[in-house]
């Protein structure tokens, strides 16, 4: 359902993404996420996520101790599905069901050697799942402005506030072109009757 805002005089609409495509699928990303359960599939299509989850649990843990920083990966199933990288309070319908990591050589390739810090890694890891959970739980929105040739709409926007915000910053850009407009026509009516020449009568007087 459609929901209004109002901003410097406009209104424009606010909805959800019907049809949002997977975060994990048209984004690149610094981690892999490797999942396990008996109806969901998360985990990503590329050649170490495969490697990883072909290894047996003790392989895996050595792998991901030594060789990566990464977090665990916690679902809530109940009337949808919800993941986090912390444990739910729920143990009934949630659980531990992956890994989201990024390999120490890939650090070394992005960032140098020694240039990057676990705490600011595993920070980014848990925005990239807060991204994924955002596109699980249906928090995908778009905008529609209505203003003649000023109209504008995007969709697949990551979370609501965002949303509001990128239709603000639109409405700004609007305005402030209009009101340029406005000032150019007046500067050109202003030049035009100072000049009194033989083209501007033509053209606009």
């Amino acid at each position: 359902m459609t929901q209004y805002e109002k901003y410097r005089g406009y209104e424009f609409g606010i909805d959800t993404d019907e049809n949002p495509e997977n975060p994990r699928e048209m984004w690149d990303h610094l981690g892999t996420m490797i999942t396990w359960h008996n109806r969901y599939d998360f985990s990503d299509k590329s050649d170490i996520a495969k490697e990883v989850k072909r290894m047996d649990i003790e392989e895996r843990k050595k792998f991901l101790e030594k060789e990566t920083v990464y977090l665990p990966l916690y679902l809530f199933d109940h009337s949808g599905i919800t993941m986090r990288t912390t444990k739910f309070t729920d143990s009934w319908d949630s659980g531990f069901i992956g890994y989201v990591f990024v390999t120490k050589e890939k650090l070394r390739e992005e960032y140098g050697k020694g240039k990057w810090k676990k705490k600011k890694i595993l920070e980014y890891l848990k925005s990239e799942v807060a991204v994924f959970d955002q596109y699980l739980t249906g928090d995908v929105w778009g905008y529609v402005i209505e203003d003649g040739p000023y109209s504008d709409s995007l969709w697949g926007i990551y979370g609501y506030k965002e949303a509001i915000e990128q239709a603000k910053n639109v409405i700004d850009w609007i305005i402030k072109d209009k009101e340029q407009v406005h000032d150019n026509m007046v500067q050109i009516l202003v030049d035009c009757y100072l000049s009194m020449t033989e083209d501007c009568n033509e053209t606009i007087c």
